[in-house]
């Protein structure tokens, strides 16, 4: 992934360190259809995230659906996950929380992938 550039918050990029790796997330319209094809209603997700009532499953999938083209490939979702597990729930929930800020805020550039 984009490792070897910060996030860039006003393109409403937002980064996570896993396993020695830095991925980096943007989210665009196609990228949302996606996730929300796969989890159900952001709009949802969002109110229940601010209850404490996610799923680590809708947590790794809007990570990974909004995950950015690198140079490697993208890992599966699965192994996404496993990362994700190995790094523990607490180290991805600030760039979970972050990456629905920016979906649900706006005024990010918007991307076409």
């Amino acid at each position: 992934m984009p490792g070897d550039r910060p996030a860039n918050p006003l393109a409403g990029e937002v980064a996570l360190a896993l396993g020695g790796q830095q991925f980096l997330f943007r989210p665009s319209f196609a990228r949302i259809l996606a996730a929300e094809a796969e989890i159900g209603s952001l709009l949802d997700l969002a109110m229940r995230a601010g209850e404490g009532r996610v799923a680590i499953k809708e947590i790794a999938s809007l990570l990974w659906f909004c995950l950015e083209p690198g140079e490697i490939d993208k890992p599966t979702l699965q192994a996404f996950g496993d990362r994700i597990l190995a790094a523990g729930i607490g180290q991805v929930t600030p760039a979970f929380r972050d990456l629905l800020t920016v979906i649900l805020g706006g005024d990010a550039d918007p991307v076409d992938a």
